[in-house]
């Protein structure tokens, strides 16, 4: 695996998904992970900011282990 490389990450109100691309703009690798939200009160929603980043680096982790092991998702 030769770089280099970029690395998107979309943290969402339900998951975060990361994209790794190639100096090129070809897909390298992706990830999801899902997280829950709370509804403690009614029109209340909550998350606890510590799942986003576990989520975070669970997926550039993913896509990193992806890219090596030559699947492309």
């Amino acid at each position: 695996m030769t770089g280099p490389y970029l690395i998107g990450c979309d943290v969402g109100s339900q998951g975060t998904n990361a994209a790794l691309y190639t100096a090129d703009g070809a897909l390298a690798a992706s990830a999801y992970e899902g997280y829950d939200v709370a509804f403690p009160q009614p029109g209340w929603a909550e998350q606890d900011p510590r799942a986003w980043t576990a989520a975070l680096h669970a997926t550039i982790a993913g896509c990193w282990s992806r890219c090596r092991r030559g699947r492309r998702r």
